[in-house]
């Protein structure tokens, strides 16, 4: 590793804008450039990467080119499909990165492709009306992103050696197309909850919960569709680590998304609500939360559950616009009395098995064995055996 002094020309009233677009005031002429003593700014310069990014800030920092748009673009397969010239000034590429510097007449294009099919671009030129055009230029060759209907971003929160975070598109159906996989006692109350356009009083908890198989997740992704265009979800994968510290339930209930596609998603929603973007609640998905519901656990677990219960009707909850939804497999009566304290709960409703009469619905026909209830799981593996095709006979 090495530091490097970069010299670049001294040019003073140069800043940037509210909007990041970088001005000068007066705009200087070549002559007046030409005529300030050139100073010296300390970049450290780790290998070709470094450098490029340096090359990359030269005419900006020098005042020829003081005129600045960023932009991320989505997708974009190849950085050329965009750039300004086919053929790069300076390129780098590894197996995960590919860097692009144009150099051209009062004007400089750098792109980062990052990710399959994303491209960060800044443009720096003489003039805005130059940056303005060939900004305009890169973007109209690009093919406008599609938020894929089926899916939703969807967050996932764990712990290895610190917290980390990461975004993953996940498939979610509509309530509409999973509806009648719920017994009937339950269907209108799942419907009303997914139904909800912010929360009702005071609970902020959802408690699901009910035997293994009944659908609790299916409906849990259903939720997080229909509730996308007001709140964030993420699904924490360790959640005996993030409640037992109220520093990282603040670091991420306050965090803004650095994700595009929630950026996307935002986008079409503020496109077409006549009402423009909605403020994001934070909702916090803890599957199979035996651990931290059953009734011994403030001795098992410390202070983890009373962080939880915090979110749900405390300061907390209430100052951050939080929710958690906590599914278990475990009955009412093994979990800690506190968690369904009346008030506390925005939703609590245990997911049944279907009695005979609805597995005979779902299925179309009696139920293979002579059992009272099914769990969904076991109807869909009754459905697709019905529907495998039968083995030939061996041959002799």
């Amino acid at each position: 590793m090495s530091t490097n002094a970069t010299p670049f020309r001294r040019l003073t009233g140069v800043g940037s804008s509210p909007t990041g677009t970088g001005s000068v005031a007066p705009k200087p002429t070549w002559a007046t450039i030409q005529a300030q003593e050139p100073i010296s700014i300390s970049a450290t310069i780790d290998g070709f990467w470094d450098a490029l990014d340096t090359l990359a800030l030269a005419r900006f920092c020098d005042g020829l080119e003081p005129f600045v748009v960023e932009s991320t673009l989505k997708g974009v397969a190849t950085i050329a499909e965009v750039s300004p010239s086919t053929t790069p000034t300076y390129s780098l590429r590894n197996d995960y990165l590919e860097k692009w510097l144009v150099l051209g007449e009062g004007w400089t294009f750098f792109a980062t492709r990052r990710r399959d099919q994303e491209v960060a671009v800044s443009i720096s030129a003489a003039t805005p009306e130059l940056r303005d055009q060939l900004i305009a230029s890169v973007r109209a060759k690009v093919t406008p992103f599609l938020v894929d209907k089926d899916s939703i971003p969807v967050s996932f929160w764990f712990f290895e050696r610190s917290a980390r975070i990461t975004t993953k598109r996940v498939a979610a159906p509509s309530w509409t197309e999973i509806a009648r996989n719920y017994s009937d006692t339950i269907r209108d109350h799942v419907a009303s909850t997914i139904e909800l356009c912010r929360p009702v009083g005071s609970g902020r908890l959802l408690l699901w919960h009910g035997p293994p198989g009944t659908g609790k997740t299916t409906a849990t992704r259903a939720l997080a569709r229909a509730w996308a265009p007001w709140c964030r979800t993420t699904v924490v994968t360790e959640p005996e680590s993030l409640f037992r510290s109220t520093g990282l339930l603040f670091d991420l209930l306050t965090a803004e998304p650095e994700d595009d596609e929630e950026s996307a998603l935002d986008d079409e929603i503020a496109q077409t609500s006549s009402h423009g973007p909605l403020p994001k609640w934070h909702l916090l998905v803890v599957e199979d939360a035996d651990e931290l519901l059953r009734s011994d656990a403030r001795n098992a677990s410390g202070q983890a559950l009373s962080r939880l219960l915090n979110i749900a009707d405390g300061f907390m909850g209430q100052g951050l616009d939080a929710l958690v939804l906590l599914s278990t497999n475990e009955p009412l009566r093994g979990l800690h009395p506190a968690v369904s304290r009346p008030g506390r709960c925005l939703s609590a409703i245990e997911f049944p098995r279907l009695n005979r009469e609805e597995s005979q619905r779902w299925l179309g026909h009696a139920p293979p064995t002579s059992a009272i209830d099914f769990s969904l799981a076991e109807l869909i593996a009754f459905r697709d055996e019905a529907d495998r095709p039968s083995q030939p006979p061996a041959l002799q």
